[in-house]
Parts: structure tokens; C-alpha cells; sequence
């Protein structure tokens, strides 16, 4: 998930995607946006993501003012308020997939076929029929390359996997029954190395397909031997799909990277194929603003849900990072995309919020404004804002661009790494560029807040050394810290404007 701030239990959109957070941090701001404010006023948060705090404003009477600089940020809390019409959004998805052909080749440069998406999830019973699938459980499996096993570098632990594979059992489900005693963790990493050093070859096995509907023999489910798909790999997606590799501007590779180094290669290829027909599709119909951020945000939520992160227990995204599962679940991307509009739709639209520019919000026209841009360098008209809550980025706990870039890659942007609020070793940016960008922004601040106002931070963690160097940086700025209270792991500092 998503990666942005916070998944709100009352935000379908939020929750599609994003599962950081729970409701903890919509209650938090709901406290504190009553106690320093009243209705009517300005509330602004200047590192928005997906829009939780600006939403709990709105919906206490208030007004409110988003900053982000992550466009994927900026898509999720924009769809969290705006308006749209049920049926213009229904008639369109039903629209989209009665008539979509995916289009794939067999080489890479090869002639393009096109088929019923349909037919790229269809197997063959064990009765001859082909059913399309619901899922399928996918694990690992393993041989030996054949290059010449010495002692050097290998553990006890790898030498005793070796044999294994060599015994015959190859699956990574096999391997961790027969080494039971050790972690998970530890006997991927001896994998890994086996892997890295050649004395391995890595393979993708499928375990169990659960079909959509019950074969026409009654089996709702098989464990094949070998799967017969209808359409025959291999498959190439022809229409376009982001080729990104994993890294910042400056070519280094993500800090939260572990097992893969291309965006494309977190989708079975069957299923990027549709995906890459499926957004193609989107991008070229002619619909309203608000129903394209819709779509937008359901086929965002469909990408990670239908990812090889995806697994069968533990949420699609379950570690802050980009990584591939050694047993992951395939979802079939069509139901995957079904539902995720399901779930939107259950949401009732925001009817009554009028979204519009920050001067319209200003002069009491709007209800929000949302900006996509810099809050270092947004310069707000003196005195405007009534009251101010964020929660920046947490120091070094999530890498909310890095997360994004899975997201942002299909819309053809370029994060801005280097004015991403965060510490991160690979950027060289460490708790004096975060405690300075904290500055600026309380800075900007400053300006922007009316006399006697208040300013709350809410903050993760529990590092002392950290803490004093954001509350100096903020009261340097022209803040008095009034209040500071802890909450489980969130830490909340209120300042008021002297």
C-alpha cells in the first residue's frame, strides 16, 4: 500500500490501496482540529497524503488546504472528496470491459495477437474442460545448476539445502517442512546466496487454481501437475507498460528494494498483458474529470492487489518495501478490478464538497483546494490559515516516494527524490536535511498562520535525539511548544504562532 499516510476505515479509496496506519491518526486529527479550531475556519496540511486530516476537517465544518508533492498522494486524497456520477462511473467499467481486447505477442518483437481478456485466466480441468481461474497459490522451486559446489562462502544451513534439492525436494514449501527449526528469514536468505552464487536456478510452480465458477464436473478447485493454459505462454504485453527500473534520479537502487529490480516484473506476465490493455483503454476514453480519477484510483488499487506482493494472508502490501514472497497469490486481474470498483461505489460520493482554488477557499467560496507542489516553496498569503496539522514523513520509517514510484510509473511521472522530506542514506540525506526542511516548511508557516494560532505536528517514534531537533527547528521559526502528548507510537507537539 499505498503509500501515503494513513488508511481511513471510513475512506474506501484510501483503503483500497494504502494500509499503513488504521483509523488511530483520523481520530487524532479529529481531536486536535476541534480543540484549535472552530467551523468555518482555514485548516491546512501542508504533507497531505492521502488526505486523511483534510477530510476529518471538512467533515467537522471546516475548510481545508492540501499540500503534497506526490502526485499518487494527490490522486487518493482528490478521490477521497471529489463528486461523481454512480452510473456515468458504472456504465464506463462495464463499458471498458465488454469491449477491451488485450493485446500480447508470443516474441517480444513479434506479431501482436488480440483476445478476450477472458481467455488469458483459462485452464484446463482434469476433466479436458478450460475454466477461468479465480487465483492460483504460486510457490518456488528449485535445481541445481550444475557449477561445481566448494565449502567457500556457503553455511551448514546452505550445504544441507543443496542436498536437499539434490534428494529431490525442490519447492520451497519442501525445504522449509524439511527445516522446520530454522526461520523463514533465514532460509531465504541461505536461498538467496545459493541463488546469487550460481549453484541455484529459481522457478515459478504453480501449487493450486480455484476456479471463478464450478467446472461443469463439479471441482472448484485443482492441484495440477502441469498447468495447460488456453492461451500458452510465453506472453509479452504489446501495449504500453512502465520499463522502470528500481532507483532515484542519480541511478542508485532504492534503499527499500530486496528482490526485484524492474516495476514489470512485480506482474505474471498474463497479467501485466491485460493491465498494460486495461490503462491504455482508460487513458483514451472520453469521460468526465472526476470519473477518470475514479477509474484512476481503481486501477491503482487493482495493480497491488493483483502484483506477485499480493499474498494469501497478510494484506497485498505487507512490508515497507519491494518485495516478492516466495508463495504469493495470482489474482485474476479482471475480478481484482470488478471489486476495487465495487468497493468504491459502496462509498457514497461527497456531494456536498466543493473543491476549488486556494483563493476560492480563502474567500469562503470552496470548501478545499488541493495542491500539488512543494510546501517548501508554496508561499500562502500572510495571516490566511486558522490552523495548521501534518504528519511529515517519519524520519527514515517509510520510503513514501520509493512506494509511490509503483503507482506514479504508470502515469508517466517523474518523482522529485530530491525534495522528498525524509532521511535516506542513498539520497545522502540525514537528520540535518529532515530538521531543516522542517524548518523552511514551519518557516512558510509562520507566515501563513494567523496571530495566536496553532501548529501541530504528529510525529512517529521515540528517539530523543530526533525529537529535540524538530521541536528546535520548528521554534526557531517564531513557535512556543504548548502541549506535547504521546499516543502508542505517535508522538503529537502543538505550537502556537508568537
Amino acid at each position: 500500500m499505498l503509500i501515503t499516510k494513513s488508511q481511513n476505515l471510513e475512506n474506501n479509496y484510501a483503503r483500497s490501496i494504502i494500509r499503513y496506519w488504521g483509523r488511530k491518526p483520523y481520530q487524532l486529527a479529529s481531536h486536535y482540529i476541534e480543540k484549535y479550531s472552530k467551523k468555518g475556519d482555514v485548516i491546512l496540511d501542508c504533507f497531505g497524503g492521502s488526505g486523511v486530516f483534510i477530510k476529518a476537517a471538512l467533515q467537522l465544518g471546516r475548510r481545508g488546504v492540501y499540500i503534497d508533492l506526490n502526485p499518487f498522494a494527490y490522486t487518493v486524497a482528490l478521490t477521497s472528496v471529489i463528486s461523481y456520477d454512480r452510473c456515468e462511473v458504472l456504465k464506463e467499467v462495464n463499458s471498458i470491459l465488454t469491449k477491451l481486447k488485450v493485446k500480447y505477442k508470443k516474441r517480444k518483437k513479434g506479431k501482436v495477437y488480440s483476445v478476450n481478456p477472458h481467455e488469458l485466466f483459462k485452464v484446463r480441468c482434469k476433466c479436458g474442460r478450460y475454466n477461468e481461474i479465480s487465483y492460483a497459490m504460486v510457490t518456488h522451486s528449485y535445481d541445481l545448476t550444475g557449477r561445481k559446489i566448494t565449502d567457500e562462502g556457503l553455511t551448514k544451513l546452505g550445504k544441507r539445502i543443496l542436498n536437499c534439492i539434490k534428494n529431490g525436494k525442490s519447492t520451497y514449501e519442501q525445504i522449509i517442512k524439511r527445516f522446520s527449526n530454522y526461520s523463514r528469514s533465514r532460509i531465504s536468505r541461505e536461498i538467496n546466496l545459493l541463488v546469487k552464487k550460481g549453484l541455484l536456478r529459481e522457478h515459478e510452480k504453480i501449487l493450486q487454481l480455484r476456479f471463478l465458477r464450478q467446472c461443469k464436473c463439479g471441482r472448484t478447485s485443482i492441484k495440477p501437475s502441469n498447468v495447460e493454459w488456453k492461451i500458452k505462454d510465453p506472453i509479452f504485453a504489446a501495449d504500453w507498460y512502465p520499463k522502470n527500473r528500481l532507483c532515484y534520479n542519480n541511478k542508485k537502487t532504492f534503499l527499500k528494494k530486496r528482490n526485484a529490480d524492474f516495476i514489470f516484473e512485480f506482474f505474471p506476465n498474463r497479467t501485466l498483458a491485460f493491465l498494460a490493455s486495461l490503462w491504455k483503454k482508460i487513458n483514451r476514453r472520453k469521460i468526465t474529470t472526476n470519473t477518470r480519477y475514479i477509474l484512476t484510483l481503481a486501477f491503482f488499487a487493482t495493480l497491488i492487489r493483483s502484483s506477485k506482493m499480493a499474498r494469501k494472508s497478510g494484506g497485498t502490501w505487507p512490508v515497507n518495501s519491494y518485495w516478492i514472497p516466495r508463495v504469493y497469490l495470482m489474482r485474476n486481474p479482471i475480478l481484482t478490478f470488478e471489486n476495487v470498483v465495487k468497493e468504491i461505489l459502496r462509498s457514497p460520493p461527497s456531494n456536498n464538497i466543493k473543491v476549488g482554488s486556494l483563493q476560492e477557499v480563502l474567500d469562503k467560496q470552496k470548501d478545499a483546494a488541493f495542491l500539488l507542489t512543494d510546501a517548501m516553496e508554496l508561499q500562502l498569503p500572510p495571516n490566511s490559515i486558522d490552523y495548521v496539522i501534518t504528519d511529515p514523513p517519519h524520519t527514515d520509517d517509510v520510503q513514501f516516494f520509493e512506494l509511490s514510484f509503483f503507482y506514479t510509473t504508470w502515469l508517466r511521472n517523474e518523482l522529485n527524490f530530491e525534495k522528498e522530506v525524509v532521511i535516506n542514506p542513498k539520497q545522502e540525506k540525514g537528520l540535518d536535511f529532515y530538521t531543516s526542511a522542517i524548518s523552511k516548511i514551519s518557516k512558510n508557516i509562520h507566515n501563513a498562520l494567523k496571530e495566536g494560532r496553532h501548529y501541530t505536528l504528529i510525529l512517529h517514534g521515540n528517539n530523543e535525539d530526533e525529537l529535540y531537533m524538530i521541536k528546535s527547528a520548528v521554534a526557531k521559526e517564531g513557535f512556543r511548544l504548548v502541549e506535547e502528548e504521546h499516543f502508542d507510537r505517535y508522538i503529537v507537539l502543538t505550537f502556537k504562532k508568537m
